[in-house]
């Protein structure tokens, strides 16, 4: 009869207990242990019509074994999944915009790949240009790195801060729109500056000519004054 080695018994007892229990953190998809209950089946079939879901519970209670599992039978039928941890986004000391940013950097980072694949960017920017239309000013102006000479001026920009109002537009957008009426104010204010200037040379001019008549004038009376006084002296 052959016999146990000595402490393998204990040491294989060991490698068992470690594969049946795990102290934090979210058991893996496939895991043997893994105890099925009635919330994955709900949340499976919920998401799987589309429903938007949340998930409530105490610490320590299964939630991430329970979004690890379900996101892998989501996977496994051709679903594109993605997890976003908003706890590891930023700290108070981040601002709302930095926060937001780290969002969309982060959506941006795991659904490139499927973005690409279902859009066509080419597609995407010509269906952008045919809403807009100003699209070739915004587009010209965004490639030369904001030259003024692609803002928009005078009527046309009046036009297309009238058609904006009742528009859901992006940030470039908006910045494009606000850079054209600076632009268009600063040009303005200009013309009316120079027209300003003008119009004082102008009256300046005129005086200076009146004030020439004025001294021609002068000047004559002068002389004939002086040719009268010498008549009346005489010889």
């Amino acid at each position: 009869m052959g016999g146990e080695v000595p402490g393998e018994g204990s040491k294989q007892r060991g490698r068992i207990l470690e594969t049946l229990y795990q102290v934090g953190g979210n058991l893996a998809a496939d895991a043997s242990v893994y105890v099925v209950r009635q919330a994955d089946r709900d949340l499976y079939v919920a998401l799987e019509r589309g429903e938007f879901c949340y998930v409530f519970n105490a610490r320590q209670m299964g939630k991430s074994s329970l979004r690890v599992r379900v996101q892998w039978r989501l996977e496994q039928q051709g679903h594109r999944c993605f997890y976003l941890d908003m706890t590891q986004l930023g700290s108070e000391h981040v601002t709302h915009d930095q926060w937001y940013r780290g969002v969309m950097l982060e959506l941006v980072s795991g659904l490139r790949r499927l973005y690409r694949a279902v859009f066509s960017l080419d597609w995407v920017q010509t269906q952008l240009d045919r809403l807009r239309p100003y699209s070739a000013a915004l587009n010209a102006w965004v490639a030369s790195w904001g030259d003024g000479a692609w803002l928009l001026r005078e009527a046309t920009l009046q036009d297309m801060l009238r058609w904006a109002q009742n528009q859901s537009l992006s940030d470039v957008d908006y910045r494009f729109l606000a850079a054209s009426q600076d632009c268009d104010r600063r040009e303005t204010t200009a013309t009316l500056e120079t027209a300003r200037l003008k119009e004082m040379e102008g009256r300046l001019a005129a005086e200076s000519q009146r004030n020439q008549v004025q001294q021609r004038g002068l000047r004559r009376q002068r002389g004939l004054l002086v040719g009268m006084g010498m008549a009346m002296v005489g010889p």
